[in-house]
């Protein structure tokens, strides 16, 4: 019937947050393929800017969604932020929090490029060097205090 999906989503802002969550867990999926690469780390880089390039449709979801803290919809961008950290936290165990946060926003900085003003450029050239440095200057900088609020937060 045509009011059927209000009696599961109450509003716009609802809907955003179901589609975004389907999206992210698209991405999630993506991510945990095994792998016996040398780097995962850069596997993972590779995979979340291939499936935003390759699918700008869902990635526009994942990112236009904004569930609150407290809402159960949330999950799916926990669990999406754990894999990061946790990948992270094997090349950087002093500083898993700041360095996952900080390849986080150059994932998410790096699509928002691929899929605008660098549209027509090869997405993934010089990733590898761009991970690498990020993760290195951490390295070099660690221990670093946590960006993220306590609930998030594992440092």
């Amino acid at each position: 019937t045509p009011n059927a999906l209000y009696r599961h989503i109450h509003d716009k802002a609802g809907l955003h947050v179901a589609i975004g969550a389907a999206a992210a867990e698209e991405l999630i999926a993506a991510l945990l393929v095994r792998t016996r690469a040398k780097r995962p780390l850069l596997v993972l880089a590779e995979r979340y800017l291939r499936f935003a390039v390759e699918r700008p449709d869902a990635y526009a979801a994942f990112m236009q969604a904004k569930p609150e803290p407290d809402d159960a919809r949330v999950q799916p961008w926990i669990r999406l932020w754990l894999i990061v950290r946790t990948e992270v936290a094997k090349e950087v165990p002093n500083a898993a929090d700041a360095a996952g946060f900080a390849l986080w926003a150059f994932l998410h900085g790096r699509a928002q490029l691929a899929l605008g003003p660098a549209r027509g450029a090869t997405w993934d050239a010089g990733l590898e060097d761009a991970v690498c440095a990020l993760m290195q200057g951490f390295l070099q900088t660690s221990p670093v205090a946590s960006p993220l609020p306590e609930g998030l937060a594992q440092d």
